[in-house]
């Protein structure tokens, strides 16, 4: 029983007109407020060194298709086909992954460029690239020790 109110609250989250969802914190699904999409949207169009550094050719390829066509759907014979799953370029916050839902047949993947994603909402991003990061690490912050970011550089590991 307790499962089902998790995915239905997950799923009217989801659906709601105030929320974006996208993987974001810790690289896991994250809901983020309509207030802070200007932001996401800066940060996500900024094609930073972050992004774009020793992107595989590969998901480059992808990426430009995805820019052209804007929205990518992963059905069964693209999946075939397909040299990559894109999962990279959504970690990167290169394109926003999504599921669509067909009645009948299974779900299908989506990847769709920010720009396509931005025009469907009307959004536009933030003209001040430093604040929309720095608005967007205080609301990663805020959520505990834990929270990470795709920028926040990762710590080295100690080897022993």
């Amino acid at each position: 029983m307790e499962d089902k109110t998790i995915h239905d609250v997950q799923t009217a989250l989801g659906r709601h007109d105030d929320v974006l969802v996208v993987k974001l914190v810790k690289a896991k699904v994250t809901y983020v407020h309509r207030d802070l999409w200007s932001d996401l949207l800066a940060v996500g169009l900024s094609g930073d060194s972050w992004q774009m550094g020793h992107l595989p050719a590969r998901d480059v390829r992808l990426l430009e298709r995805i820019d052209v066509e804007g929205v990518v759907r992963f059905d069964q014979e693209t999946s075939r086909i397909a040299e990559s799953n894109g999962k990279e370029l959504e970690a990167r916050l290169l394109v926003l992954g999504g599921i669509e839902h067909e009645r009948p047949g299974p779900l299908v993947r989506t990847l769709t460029s920010w720009a396509a994603w931005a025009s469907e909402h009307g959004a536009a991003p933030s003209e001040d690239l430093a604040a929309a990061y720095a608005r967007l690490d205080a609301a990663a912050k805020a959520l505990g020790p834990t929270a990470t970011l795709p920028w926040w550089k990762k710590p080295l590991r100690r080897r022993f």
